[in-house]
């Protein structure tokens, strides 16, 4: 099973090889303060870490609501189960 993980691991870094030799042209990226120049796969890159970090990020939060929301009812059947064997 391992042996599988690395073959499916070199082909994705074969895929991000290729696709940054297809993308290694100069793009200008204009903000408010000025402008820089960066190769596309650089760019596409960071947009893709950043979308992946903000959306776990709220997916995080999803999750911790559902746990307190979890141990709130865990808190209320508990009473309720005390309260049937009194």
């Amino acid at each position: 099973m391992k042996i599988i993980k690395y073959i499916v691991f070199g082909v994705i870094v074969v895929i991000i090889a290729g696709f940054s030799a297809l993308n290694a042209e100069s793009v200008a990226v204009n903000y408010y303060w000025g402008e820089i120049r960066m190769p596309m796969a650089l760019l596409l890159a960071i947009v893709f870490i950043l979308a992946v970090t903000f959306s776990s990020l709220l997916f995080l939060k999803r999750i911790v609501n559902l746990r307190m929301k979890i141990r709130s009812l865990e808190k209320k059947a508990a009473k309720c189960s005390k309260a049937m064997i009194v």
